[in-house]
Order: structure tokens, then C-alpha cells, then sequence
């Protein structure tokens, strides 16, 4: 046999292979000629709202739905209280702010641009996440321990007053 009959007896062979052995050659598509089943579409799982957020827009005024939009957008709960503070302080509508943070603008470039002193927006941002934690159970249903200096006081005593 020359080297072409050899290459065609091969391919016949390996093209006979599977159907000798009754196997099943798949496109990889998942779709059968007797495929009745109804095509099921994912529906897009509502996650509530966290306590942190409903807090969070308390504190600044703000609509529970629309900071929950924007942290099921995948806005972190640092970045949602730099972004209000800077709404805040500029008197910017939060809006414009987002539009410029889904360009992928810094925090910082975002505080130059509206004359803000980004390491002092640092230090509040930092505060006010303190106390929301504080005020937010966590999901054991626990409150954070009071931070020093924050006017909060825990005892270990059992109090005596009946």
C-alpha cells in the first residue's frame, strides 16, 4: 500500500470507530432531534437590600433603591460613601459622579476636579463607615464593638439596676 491508501484506510478506520462501538458523537450544542424540553431563560436573582445600604442612605438622604442599584452594580460600600461625600461636598449630583466612575476616573482625579481635599474625604469616608458598622448588625446578628473615643461605653458588670 502507498502512504495514501495507508492515510484513508486510518480515517476510515477512526470514522468507524465510534459508530462500531454504538458510542454517542456529540456537537458539543446540547441539542437532540426529539428535544421537546422547553428552553428555561436564568432569571436574574433579585438580592435584597443589604441593612449597611438602607443605613448608608438614611445618613445622606438618599432613595434605599437607588444606593442599592448602585451596589448590585458591584460599587463597594467605601466607594458609595466617597462618592456621596464628594456629592456632598461639591454639590454634584451623584449621578454625574457615577457617570465619571464608570469611565473608570479615580476617587482622587474626581476630588481634584471638584477642588475637594481627597485625604481629609479619606478620613471621613473612614469615619462615617465606622459608625454605620456600628450601627448595622453583621450577618450573625451581632453589632460591631464600639470603637475608642466614640462616646460608647461597654461594661462587663452586670448592671444592678432591677
Amino acid at each position: 500500500m502507498s502512504f495514501k491508501g495507508d492515510t484513508l484506510f486510518l480515517l476510515a478506520a477512526l470514522l468507524c470507530l465510534p459508530t462500531c462501538l454504538s458510542a454517542d458523537i456529540g456537537t458539543g450544542i446540547g441539542i437532540s432531534p426529539g428535544d421537546s424540553t422547553p428552553n428555561f431563560r436564568r432569571e436574574k436573582k433579585i438580592r435584597p437590600i443589604e441593612p449597611f445600604i438602607k443605613v448608608l442612605a438614611k445618613q445622606f438622604h438618599r432613595e434605599v433603591s437607588e444606593l442599592g442599584a448602585l451596589s448590585a452594580r458591584g460599587y463597594g460600600r467605601n466607594e458609595l460613601i466617597k462618592l456621596l461625600l464628594m456629592a456632598q461636598k461639591s454639590g454634584k449630583d451623584l449621578k454625574d459622579l457615577v457617570k465619571l466612575r464608570d469611565k473608570n476616573t479615580r476617587l482622587s482625579a474626581m476630588a481634584d476636579m471638584y477642588h475637594l481635599d481627597y485625604p481629609e474625604l479619606l478620613s471621613e469616608a473612614e469615619s462615617v463607615r465606622k459608625d454605620i458598622d456600628f450601627k448595622v448588625p453583621d450577618s450573625t446578628g451581632t453589632i460591631a464593638a464600639p470603637r475608642p473615643g466614640s462616646g460608647v461605653s461597654v461594661s462587663s458588670a452586670p448592671s444592678s439596676t432591677p
